[in-house]
C-alpha cells in the first residue's frame, strides 16, 4: 500500500476504479480486465478464504467450470491482500478463483486519467 500512497500523493496515479469479482462457483475461473492505463492493483478476499490469482487464463481453475489449478498462479492467503504498484498492466486481464462458492474479491485499480 505504501507504493499506492507513494505513486498517488507523486501524482502518477490520479484516479481508483473499485470492482467487486463474484466467485459464484467454487473452483471456476472468474476474470477482470483492467483498463488500458492501470499502473497499480490491490485485492483481497471479502471472505477472509484463500484467493487465486493468475494474469494467464486456465491457471486458477479451467476455463470450463470447476477443477484445480495449474502452475504458474499465486495464492492470496486468507486475511491478506495483494498490491502491485508502478506496474503498468496495459490490456491485462487478471483471473481469480477460490475453494469457497460466493466469495467476492474487492479490486482496487489505480490508473492514469
Amino acid at each position: 500500500m505504501v507504493g499506492l500512497k507513494r505513486a498517488r500523493n507523486a501524482g502518477v496515479a490520479n484516479t481508483c476504479v473499485p470492482y467487486n469479482v463474484v466467485l459464484t462457483v467454487a473452483s471456476t475461473q472468474y476474470s477482470q480486465a483492467l483498463p488500458t492505463t492501470t499502473i497499480g492493483i490491490e485485492f483481497q478476499n471479502r471472505s477472509n478464504n484463500d484467493l487465486l490469482y493468475a494474469f494467464t487464463t486456465g491457471k486458477v481453475a479451467p476455463t470450463t467450470g470447476p477443477g484445480v489449478p495449474t502452475a504458474p498462479y499465486f495464492t492470496v492467503k486468507a486475511g491478506q491482500n495483494e498490491y502491485k504498484d508502478l506496474t503498468f498492466l496495459k490490456d491485462k486481464t487478471i483471473y481469480f478463483a477460490s475453494a469457497n462458492a460466493g466469495d467476492v474479491v474487492e479490486l482496487f485499480v489505480w490508473r492514469l486519467l
